[in-house]
This record gives structure tokens, C-alpha cells and sequence, in this order.
């Protein structure tokens, strides 16, 4: 049949359906959104395809209209050897996964079309589930892609292939293949095989087993790398030389690569009531979704300085809630919606503190990271008020002059008087008072010198008048600009004495 009409594309639009230079149907993203137009209302009658292709074609449409703000890549295909398992991909056990996190995902079936969209859109975490394509075509662009730092969970039975990168790829992520147990045996989990059995189901069996009829060699024997965690393997116990592994997580935590495929599992061996491969799924995507978070360095600011922070940028499709820790105390508990999480500092004692963050998202998956934070004093005591006009008669037995300094960590203060070593005292930061009583006649130069606990120094000098009669307070001032100008030929003349002949 022919359509009513057909349709102009311009720009981004692509044509999807066409007989030759006529366009049936086109598509474009606009925006945030997706748009399919037909140029017949009909768009998916039976006059247009086959029976198989109509219903092929209006999955695909839907699958991708609805898709716009997919973070999940999900290639699932079938075998002809395990005719219950991914029989309709939309109804599987990743689908079912996918679905049951609330996770918005688009699905390939097709290794080209998942190849495109691969490199096409930015993705949280690609999933393959593949129980009969051969992806030997692919390897590179896998490798290419984990390289990158981004995420993706692997099940495939062609981890023995020798054909491109396929052997570069494996070393990446950190394993070998060993060889093809038959038929399928139980996987056990191993140590550290937590991340990938508690949340968010609790699986409590120590192994997943099969009872299906598998003609095909489905299950790969791996060996584990260094660089690579080993969680399950067809050994009740992990080998001392690596191998037995099927479950590995490497390239840096951002593979989890499945030597047996998680898909025929279904039977329900923790008798949970929920098939052991959608709990395998939904407990194996949860994990590689986890929240991820960049790494602040550590810093060193001023104690008691207001305006110094720390600034972490966690990242989660799915964020739900932040926590902070100062040492061992809880100093924060709050929603967080996937933005920036800023730490004022408001730091009065000296030493390091570690402050960790811990961000979780709505599955229970989190992450931490620790930042240790310095605090160092490097300013001197300030000083806020001091004695003026000092003057007593001489006999005075006793004559107080007064400072006010203020400082965070007070150490000690040192007097001199005309530059001679008086008294050394501990000071507590009050005020600081000294009696200088008793001097006879004369001119004096009391200077204090006032120290942190950091080693930080100030000084105060001031001059004080000792006179045979007694002066009023009006005439002091005239004393003192008498005595300050004294001073100052006192220093110019010795300047001059110790002037370099020319």
C-alpha cells in the first residue's frame, strides 16, 4: 500500500521509513522531547508491513518516544536454546529489573542499532545481556567505551574469543578465559560478593543454580586479575590462583562482567519467591548505578577564618540523601537532589580534622569520600587599646600600664624596658597589666612583646615619663612630643654616625 501523504525532513530529521526518494515516516528530537510523523494516520496498518514487521515497527516507535531521558543502554537478546528467557525482551529479567528500580532505560535487540546508540547519547551504564549474538564486530568499541571511565555490565558467553580486541578488552577490565565448564555448574559467592547481594534485594543463598536444559556452552571459567575483584565462581571457596572466577567487577569498578549467563537462572534457589535472575539483575544494576563523587583535596586554612569551604560534586541518576561526618560525629543529614554538596568551615581550635561525606541514592547504593582539613594559625595578636601619657613623679612606688590584645591562643608576653629583659609571664589572653613603679627620674622605653601558641609575634612600645615635680596632665603632651622628637635625633644621629664614608 501507499501512504496518504508524504513528509519533507529538514536538519536534524532522519527519514525512518521510505520507498526510495519518498518518505513514509520521519523522526527528530526536539528539544527534550521526540517526535514520529507519518504521513498517513495509519502508520502502523497492515497495508504498510507484514504482520511480524507492523508489530516490530510499532514496538520500536514506541520504545523510542518514550526514551527521551533514558540513562540506561540495555541490549538483550535471545537464544534458540533457552526458548523462556528473553522471549519478549520488554518482559525478561533485565526488563523486569529495569522496570522494578524505576530506572528509564531503552532497549536494543539489534547489534548495529546498539552500536549507534552506544556513541550517539551520554548513558549512566550500558547492560548486555547476551545469550546467542555474536558481538565479535563490537569489541573494540566496547573497550573504547569502558576506557572512557563509563560503566557497563556485561553477561556473555563469548568471553573465549581470540578475534580483535576481544583479548585486549578482557585484560582491561582483569581476567583471562580459563575454560567452558558443561554442563552449567552452581556459582558460588565468594568474599566481597556483598555489593552485589544485599541491595536491594537480600539474596541469602551462598550459590545460583540452574535446572534448564543448556545445549549451548553458556558458563565461561575466568581468571582474575590483580586489578580485578573476583565475587562468585564455580568453587565453593576462591582458589589461591585466580581461577573458577565467573563474576569479576574490574577497569577500575566500572565493569561487572558475568562468565555465567545471569538470565538462565531461574529458578529461585534463595527461596526468596522472585526468580534468582531478576534478583541477580535488579542487585547487579543497583550496584553499578551507585552514586559516584569526585575527589576535593585536602586543604589548610586559617583558624577561625569564616568563608573557607568544601565543595564536593557527587553525581546520581537516582540521588536521595547526603550525610556528613566531622571525625566521628554526624554534623549534617540532609535531602540532596544530585547539585553540589558545599561544607562551610567554621573551624576555632587548631589541629586536622577528616570531614567524610557520604552520598546515597534511592536504592541504598552510596559512596564516601574524605577530606582532611588543616587548621593553622598564622596571625599575630592584635592589639585593641594600650595606657597613653604615662607619667609619675618620681618615688612613685607603684604605676600600672595596661594592653588589650586579642588572640585566639595566647602564649606569654615578654616586658623590656630601654631594651633590657624585665619579665616573662603566661598570659591567658585577658588584659595585661604591669607595674613599673618605683624608676627614678628619666626617660623609658617599656616594650612587650606579646606571643601564640604558633610562634606568632607582636609588639607594643610606649614611653613613659619620670619627673622630679609634679607635671599637670595639659603639659603632658608637650613632654611627649619633647621626648618622641628626642628620640628621633637620638636614631638620626646614630644613622648618620654609621653613614658609609663616600
Amino acid at each position: 500500500g501507499e501512504p496518504n501523504a508524504y513528509v519533507n525532513i529538514t536538519g536534524s530529521a532522519e527519514s525512518v521509513f521510505n520507498n526510495g526518494q519518498d518518505i513514509w515516516v520521519g523522526a527528530d528530537e526536539v528539544l527534550l522531547g521526540r517526535i514520529v510523523l507519518s504521513g498517513d494516520s495509519n502508520i502502523f496498518d497492515v497495508n504498510f508491513f507484514d504482520d511480524a514487521d507492523q508489530q516490530r515497527f510499532a514496538l520500536n516507535v514506541a520504545n523510542w518516544l518514550t526514551a527521551t531521558d533514558s540513562k540506561v543502554l540495555a541490549f538483550v537478546d535471545t537464544h534458540l536454546d533457552a526458548p523462556g528467557v528473553n522471549e519478549n525482551a520488554f518482559k525478561g529479567p533485565v526488563a523486569q529489573a529495569l522496570n522494578e528500580l524505576g530506572v528509564s532505560w531503552y532497549l536494543t535487540d539489534d547489534d548495529e542499532y546498539f552500536n549507534r546508540s552506544l556513541y550517539r547519547y551520554d548513558w549512566d551504564l550500558v547492560v548486555i545481556d547476551q545469550l546467542g549474538t555474536n558481538l565479535n564486530n563490537y569489541w573494540g568499541d566496547l573497550l573504547h567505551y569502558v576506557k572512557s571511565g563509563e560503566r557497563l555490565i556485561y553477561s556473555s558467553y563469548q568471553w573465549n574469543q581470540l578475534v580483535g580486541d576481544a583479548k585486549p578488552f578482557r585484560d582491561y577490565v582483569g581476567f583471562s578465559y580459563y575454560n567452558t565448564p558443561y554442563p552449567q555448574p552452581p556459582v558460588y559467592f565468594w568474599p566481597d560478593s556483598d555489593k552485589i547481594l544485599n541491595i536491594p534485594n537480600q539474596y541469602t543463598a551462598n550459590n545460583v543454580t540452574t535446572t534448564g536444559t543448556w545445549t549451548f556452552y553458556t558458563c565461561k571459567n575466568l581468571t582474575v586479575f590483580s586489578n580485578a575483584t573476583a565475587f562468585a565462581g564455580y568453587s565453593v571457596s576462591q582458589p589461591d590462583n585466580g581461577t573458577n572466577a565467573t563474576i569479576v567487577l574490574g577497569a577500575g569498578g566500572n565493569v561487572l562482567a558475568n562468565g555465567a549467563l545471569l538470565s538462565i537462572f531461574e529458578n529461585d534457589t534463595d527461596d526468596s519467591t522472585y526468580a534468582d535472575n531478576f534478583e541477580l539483575w535488579e542487585n547487579e544494576i543497583s550496584f553499578m548505578l551507585r552514586p559516584s563523587v569526585d575527589r576535593p583535596s585536602d586543604i589548610t586554612i586559617e583558624v577561625g577564618s569564616r568563608g573557607e569551604s568544601v565543595t564536593w560534586n557527587p553525581y546520581s541518576s537516582k540521588p536521595a540523601s547526603y550525610r556528613i561526618v566531622r571525625n566521628s560525629f554526624e554534623i549534617a543529614n540532609m535531602p540532596w537532589d544530585g547539585s553540589p554538596v558545599v561544607l562551610n568551615l567554621e573551624e576555632d581550635n587548631l589541629g586536622t580534622e577528616t570531614f567524610y561525606l557520604t552520598v546515597y541514592d534511592i536504592f541504598g547504593q552510596s559512596i564516601t569520600d574524605e577530606v582532611d582539613v588543616r587548621k593553622e594559625d598564622t596571625t599575630a595578636p592584635i592589639i585593641v587599646d594600650a595606657s597613653d601619657l604615662l607619667h609619675y613623679e618620681e618615688g612613685t612606688v607603684s604605676y600600672w600600664v595596661n594592653w588589650t590584645f586579642t588572640e585566639m591562643f595566647p602564649d606569654s608576653y615578654v616586658l623590656y624596658v630601654n631594651e633590657s629583659y624585665e619579665a616573662s609571664v603566661d598570659w591567658d589572653g585577658s588584659e595585661i597589666s604591669i607595674d613599673v613603679g618605683g624608676f627614678i627620674a628619666g626617660v623609658y622605653n617599656l616594650t612587650l612583646a606579646v606571643n601564640d601558641t604558633s610562634g606568632n609575634l607582636a609588639t607594643s612600645t610606649l614611653y613613659l615619663l619620670v619627673t622630679t615635680t609634679t607635671i599637670n596632665p595639659p603639659d603632658l603632651w608637650d613632654y611627649r612630643i619633647l621626648i618622641i622628637a628626642a628620640v628621633v635625633v637620638i636614631i638620626v644621629a646614630v644613622i648618620v654616625k654609621k653613614k658609609p664614608k663616600k
